[in-house]
């Protein structure tokens, strides 16, 4: 097994899923509401729902999207910190406890909209341990913006180790085409999203 390094993290954790109003009757999408004593309804539109409510008024169906961004991690010395921006794609990580699980610090519902709707948006923060081969850890932080990279190209070069900082740079190449779009793809082996952020 080749040696690793690993970091803290922090991820930001978005899911979308089906879901529903508590007692949300399907038909009345369809105008179909009981008349009042006069024999009028309340119209075709009056059963779309805004996205009043918490999070618990809706019953949860099939996941249909997520998304992990890491956000910040630490340095190589594990002193100091940074601000990253990573996209995680679902192969590359795995839970200690699924995000469903725990309670979203932020929710959003859409309403039914005729073709699309019906949908749940929640946000989590979690913490994250990242791992990657030692030999790829100048790539890694590469894709990520990292400052700490172009610092050590600087160093490199400024210590006249130029087929150094030449190497490092060249170990970025393969990532170019994908770097420039928000889902870029991810070098490290393995990444672990662990326990949720408590913050006061």
């Amino acid at each position: 097994m080749p040696r690793c390094e690993t970091v803290l993290a922090l991820a930001e954790v978005k899911e979308t899923w089906d879901a529903t109003p508590a007692g949300y009757d399907p038909w009345d999408d369809y105008g179909y509401e009981e008349e009042d004593e006069e024999g009028e309804g309340e119209g075709e539109g009056a059963a779309a729902v805004d996205g009043a409510g918490t999070d618990e008024d809706y019953e949860l169906g099939e996941l249909i999207d997520d998304e992990i961004t890491l956000g910040w991690w630490t340095g190589p010395d594990g002193a100091d910190g940074e601000q990253i921006s990573l996209y995680v794609r679902d192969y590359e990580s795995c839970a200690s406890t699924p995000s469903a699980d725990l309670k979203p610090y932020d929710s959003q519902y859409e309403g039914y909209m005729g073709n699309y709707g019906n949908t749940l948006d929640r946000w989590y923060r979690r913490a994250a341990v990242v791992v990657w081969p030692r030999e790829r850890a100048f790539a890694a932080r590469g894709e990520a913006g990292s400052r700490w990279a172009i610092e050590e190209l600087q160093a490199r070069i400024t210590k006249g180790d130029g087929d150094g900082a030449r190497a490092a740079a060249e170990s970025l190449a393969p990532l170019s085409g994908t770097c420039s779009r928000s889902r870029a793809r991810t070098p490290c082996a393995f990444r672990k999203i662990s326990s949720p952020v408590r913050r006061s």
